[in-house]
């Protein structure tokens, strides 16, 4: 079975403006195309993901994103999308993500949840190391995405193996730009070193 996450977008059916509607749900591909690649890199891996428009109805957008043929093995994929999903869960206890602490407990979740699932796979991988500041990135996507949708539309994510409802109320309030940026520091003075010899 091939794997991958599908994303189903249910919009008010009377919007005035129907193309807002795919430029909300093209924000929310955007999003979890750079979230897959992001998780893939953590672990040593480059893959192109890409998305299939499934069904446009009246009142409802679907989408699925899978991995290119061929380039992952489809249980590594189904980790990654796994972990896409329950980041949309952890996002559904909190109004606002604006600190690098809360963007690094995110990133460390991810972590958490793609070695348990890898190892359950068998696997042999890298440990998977999360940039902080992409995903601070991804988020800030997420939640534009959230910021174009009308009250009472609802976006689902779902696996083969777990789905979740996005919080639409929540938002990223950071700035990755200047989140996780080295900060210099410069120290004008005199510096006295002393010296103890035994003799």
């Amino acid at each position: 079975m091939e794997s991958d996450l599908e994303l189903k977008y249910d919009y008010l059916p009377n919007r005035s403006n129907p193309a807002a509607v795919f430029d909300t749900m093209a924000k929310y591909v955007k999003s979890y195309d750079d979230l897959g690649n992001l998780l893939a890199e953590s672990i040593g891996l480059k893959d192109d993901f890409t998305f299939q428009l499934i069904s446009v109805n009246h009142g409802s957008i679907k989408s699925r994103l899978g991995a290119a043929k061929g380039r992952l093995k489809s249980l590594v994929t189904e980790a990654i999308f796994d972990s896409a999903v329950h980041l949309h869960s952890d996002l559904t206890a909190v109004e606002e993500t604006s600190s690098e602490e809360e963007v690094m407990a995110i990133a460390q979740g991810l972590e958490e949840r793609l070695t348990r699932t890898l190892d359950s796979t068998g696997e042999t991988l890298n440990p998977p190391i999360v940039d902080p500041k992409r995903l601070a990135e991804v988020l800030q996507s997420l939640s534009a995405a959230n910021d174009s949708t009308m009250n009472g539309e609802t976006l689902r994510i779902s696996s083969s193996t777990s789905r979740s409802d996005m919080n639409m109320s929540w938002r990223f309030t950071g700035d990755p730009k200047e989140m996780f940026s080295e900060k210099v520091s410069h120290f004008k003075g005199q510096l006295q070193i002393r010296v103890k010899i035994s003799v």
